[in-house]
């Protein structure tokens, strides 16, 4: 196993961590000027079903776990 030195690890993943937020705030910005220009949209669309009651507020029912994202768990 190749030793790695915990800088280059963290700089590692917070630039991966910068660049899913980039992408995510281009992808919001995206969506909210396309939603401008066609008045037929009125709300984002979510592909995820409804939440019942008992999930809301529960920290995985307050949005996706981005803290986990990308590492196969």
């Amino acid at each position: 196993m190749e030793d790695r030195d915990a800088d280059d690890v963290r700089r590692r993943m917070s630039a991966l961590q910068r660049g899913w937020t980039a992408g995510r705030d281009q992808h919001a910005r995206q969506q909210a000027q396309q939603a401008r220009h066609d008045p037929q949209l009125d709300a984002p669309h979510h592909h995820a079903p409804p939440q019942s009651g008992s999930e809301a507020g529960t920290p995985a029912a307050d949005g996706p776990g981005y803290e986990n994202e990308g590492d196969g768990r």
